[in-house]
């Protein structure tokens, strides 16, 4: 699920630049966003890192923040994309394309491209 290279890299910066990101836990300290940012910091050997407690969280609130984060990353394939769009529209029912793509700062034809591709 987590590709070590990344981790492996994301570790080298950190112990030159220390995490710049903050990783997100909810009221239970779980990670919501930032699991490979906490694993590279551990393979870093570092102590502490910035966290940002967001509290209670609904699932579907959960599942939009960490879609939010993980369709920015470069290695994010095109199906993830769609499944990811295909559970927002489950979750949403009653949003347009538009309003689903600003939920997680895409545009409707993002949105439109991976719904037709279900």
């Amino acid at each position: 699920m987590f590709n070590n290279e990344i981790i492996e890299g994301l570790a080298e910066t950190f112990k030159e630049q220390g995490v710049i990101n903050p990783i997100e836990i909810d009221e239970d300290n779980i990670i919501v966003t930032g699991a490979m940012r906490y694993r590279a910091a551990k393979l870093a050997g570092l102590k502490t890192i910035p966290v940002k407690v967001l509290g209670k969280m609904s699932k579907d609130d959960r599942f939009v923040r960490q879609a939010v984060e993980n369709m920015n990353r470069d290695d994010f394939s095109p199906t993830e994309n769609a499944k990811v769009v295909e559970k927002l529209r489950k979750i949403f029912p009653t949003l347009s394309q538009e309003a689903l793509g600003k939920k997680i700062g895409k545009s409707k034809k993002f949105v439109q491209m991976y719904a037709d591709s279900i």
